[in-house]
């Protein structure tokens, strides 16, 4: 993997001016419990997220990296078993078999899952693991060697064409979302949510135009994870406009879907048909949408 620059200085967004290291260290909490304790965001299977140009990395593995000075290919392993840690004394390097047998030790093996590996099965835990090294930038060739698989049957892992059952939990409806979303709303009422909501939808996504602004006319790198973050902030103000307004966030992505194809039959774009409607159609086309 490439190496980390811990002196590379955040060209933009909220951490703008800040080192990555001093953006790492200001996500730490370090606890009296002497676990340091992740503070940012994490991945769908517990462990923690370090956000570094546009990359995902696991934020014990950046920790490990950090501290001794070191790239690593291979697992890193918590002794503390606590997946938000970052404390470097509490990490080591360690082969997946020495990974499956510290968890045999301690009583936290997962049930097989069915692919032989010659060193066993891959378990649940196996799985998350392999998915999150992916999207931290690992290649498959490399996560492969660890688990003394083929590289293909980890890129069968990662689209989900091999144990897709595994994610199925992590997954988000638009209504839970929505549910979700909406625990942190102050609800003022139906029209003041609508009036937040607009002024809400038209401020974040002035933050994305002037984040591409900055990259099309000053020639800026791209802040990705910036705009990431303020596209969350977007689905934050739909979602409150659709609790206001009592609307269904699934229908309003249907309706959407069915004025697309009513409107381009040939599922692709076409500049005589975007300039020449035929609103009944797609009204109507909406209607049975969500019937």
């Amino acid at each position: 993997m490439e190496k980390i620059d811990f002196a590379y200085v955040m060209p933009t967004g909220i951490n703008a001016g800040m080192s990555t290291r001093e953006v790492f260290y200001s996500k730490i909490d370090k606890s009296p419990d002497d676990c340091w304790h992740w503070m940012g965001k994490k991945f769908r299977n517990g462990y923690g997220c370090f956000t570094y140009k546009g990359r995902y990395l696991l934020a014990h593995r950046v920790s490990f990296e950090l501290h001794n000075k070191e790239t690593v290919d291979g697992l890193i392993m918590h002794s503390c078993d606590n997946k938000m840690c970052v404390n470097p004394e509490h990490l080591s390097c360690g082969t997946h078999k020495d990974n499956y047998g510290d968890m045999r030790r301690k009583g936290r093996e997962n049930i097989p899952l069915g692919i032989n590996t010659g060193r066993g099965v891959l378990t649940e835990h196996d799985i998350l693991t392999i998915r999150a090294r992916r999207l931290a930038g690992e290649m498959c060739k490399e996560i492969a060697k660890d688990y003394s698989v083929r590289p293909n049957q980890i890129s069968r892992i990662i689209t989900g064409a091999r144990h897709a059952h595994v994610s199925e939990k992590n997954k988000m409806t638009p209504q839970e979302y929505v549910k979700l979303a909406m625990r942190t709303n102050t609800d003022m009422g139906r029209k003041s949510n609508v009036i937040h909501s607009a002024l809400l939808l038209g401020s974040e996504a002035g933050e994305v135009i002037s984040e591409v602004k900055r990259f099309f006319a000053y020639g800026k790198e791209l802040d990705t994870s910036h705009i990431k973050e303020e596209l969350g902030d977007i689905m934050w103000g739909v979602a409150l406009m659709c609790h206001a307004l009592g609307f269904d966030l699934e229908d309003v992505m249907r309706t959407n879907i069915a004025k697309l194809e009513a409107r381009y039959p040939d599922l692709k774009f076409d500049a005589e048909r975007s300039l020449n409607r035929d609103l009944i159609a797609e009204k109507e086309a909406m209607e049975r949408a969500v019937q």
